[in-house]
């Protein structure tokens, strides 16, 4: 598992798009547009399951956090997932 971990995260270091500032902002602003649109329309707004792939820290998960959490999911059928 640990060959797939350091596979994984050199194919993540080499492919994976570097956020910057500006990434950052525009983002935002494009969550806050659609946020105020759903308010408009009288909709509550849905959290794309994307958005929702952060640590603690809110960095993005890596690929082999998620197969790891994906892993822990299934081994535990019975615990429902928070959010």
């Amino acid at each position: 598992m640990r060959a797939i971990d350091r596979r994984l995260s050199r194919l993540e270091d080499l492919l994976a798009p570097q956020e910057n500032e500006e990434v950052g902002r525009l983002v935002e602003l494009l969550r806050a547009r659609r946020r105020r649109r759903a308010e408009q329309a009288g909709e509550p707004l849905e959290v794309r399951r994307c958005e929702a792939l952060t640590d603690d820290q809110n960095r993005p998960l890596s690929v082999a956090d998620i197969l790891r959490s994906g892993r822990r999911r299934v081994a535990a059928p019975n615990v429902r997932p928070a959010g």
